[in-house]
C-alpha cells in the first residue's frame, strides 16, 4: 500500500488579515491617507508606460506551454497529494504478463508457419520447373534418336572406314619403299659395280625383327645382303664408308674379296669374263619406313 501526500499552499484571506490586526488597520488607514497622492502619481505613470509599450501577439502568448512541474525522485513521499491504493492481486499481474508472453509466442509460431509455407511453395515451384525442363529434355532426346535412325547407314559406313584405316595403319607400319632404297644403295658404289644375289629380310606387323646377340649393336628392323661385283680390285673400306650416308643405316660388314678370273689369266690382269666379288651385309633401323599409311590425313 502506497500513500502520496502533497504540501498545501497557504492562502492569505482578506478577512483573516483584517481580523488578525485591528490596530494595524487604523495605522494603515492613516498611512493610506497620507500616501494617496503618491499612489495616484504612480498610477498615472504606469498608464503612460503601458500606452507606449507594444501589444504582444496573442498567438505567441497562447502558444507558450505552461511550465512543467519538477520531477519527483522515484520513491519520494508526496505529502498532501491524492491518496491512491493498488489493491490488484499479484496473481492478476502475473496472469497478464503470461498472456503477453503467450501472445508473443503465438505470433512467433504464426511467423514460422508462414516462412515454412513460403519455403514449401518455393520448393514446389522449383520442382515443377525442374520437372518441366526434364520433360522437355527427354522429348528432345527422343526426337534426336528418331533423327539418328535416318543415318544408320552413314554411321555404319563411317565405322567401316575407320576400321579399314586402322587396319591399313597397322599393316603399313613396316612398309619400306625398297625400289627407291635399293637404287640409293647402288648409287653409293663406283661406276662399273653391280649388285647380285640380293636378299632382304625385314620386320612385319605381326612379328618383331630378330636382334643381334652381340652387345653394343644398334636396334635393327631390316637386313639387306647382296654381292657386289667389280671388274677392278675393289676398295672395300671406301665402299663401307659410303654406305653410312644411307637413311636408317646401323652398320655394314663385308666378306672376303673373291676373284672370278679364269685359270688362264695371268696374275694382276683381268679377263673379259672375270672380276672380283664381295658379299656385303647391311643392317637398317626404323628410319627406312615410308610411313605412307600411318601419316595423319592419309
Amino acid at each position: 500500500m502506497k500513500f502520496t501526500l502533497t504540501k498545501p499552499k497557504a492562502v492569505a484571506s482578506p478577512a483573516l488579515a483584517a481580523a488578525g490586526a485591528p490596530s494595524g488597520a487604523a495605522a494603515a488607514g492613516g498611512a493610506a491617507a497620507i500616501a494617496m497622492p503618491s499612489s495616484r502619481r504612480q498610477a498615472r505613470a504606469e498608464s503612460t508606460v503601458s500606452e507606449t509599450k507594444p501589444v504582444k501577439d496573442a498567438r505567441s502568448t497562447a502558444s507558450r506551454k505552461p511550465p512543467r512541474a519538477p520531477r519527483q525522485p522515484k520513491g519520494a513521499l508526496r505529502i498532501g497529494g491524492e491518496p491512491r491504493v493498488d489493491l490488484l492481486p499479484p496473481e492478476v499481474r502475473v496472469e497478464r504478463f503470461g498472456a503477453v508472453k503467450v501472445r508473443r509466442a503465438w505470433f512467433g509460431v504464426v511467423g514460422v508457419v508462414a516462412l515454412v509455407a513460403i519455403a514449401t511453395g518455393g520448393a514446389s515451384l522449383y520442382a515443377s520447373h525442374a520437372k518441366s525442363d526434364l520433360s522437355n529434355a527427354q522429348a528432345q532426346t527422343s526426337a534426336l534418336s528418331v533423327e539418328q535412325q535416318k543415318y544408320v547407314a552413314v554411321r555404319t559406313a563411317q565405322e567401316k572406314v575407320s576400321l579399314y584405316r586402322a587396319a591399313q595403319s597397322v599393316a603399313g607400319s613396316t612398309d619400306v619403299d625398297w625400289s627407291t632404297y635399293l637404287g640409293t644403295i647402288q648409287a653409293t658404289f663406283p661406276a662399273g659395280v653391280t649388285t647380285t644375289n640380293l636378299t632382304i629380310s625385314s620386320a612385319s606387323p605381326l612379328s618383331s625383327f630378330a636382334q643381334a646377340s652381340t652387345p653394343l649393336q644398334g636396334v635393327r628392323v631390316a637386313t639387306v645382303t647382296f654381292t657386289a661385283t667389280s671388274q677392278k680390285l675393289p676398295s672395300v673400306p671406301t665402299w663401307l664408308d659410303a654406305l653410312k650416308a644411307l637413311p636408317g643405316y646401323v652398320d655394314a660388314s663385308a666378306g672376303s674379296v673373291t676373284s672370278t678370273a679364269s685359270a688362264g689369266d695371268t696374275a694382276g690382269s683381268t679377263a673379259s669374263s672375270g672380276g672380283y666379288t664381295v658379299d656385303v651385309t647391311l643392317h637398317l633401323n626404323q628410319d627406312i619406313f615410308s610411313k605412307l599409311y600411318t601419316t595423319e590425313g592419309k
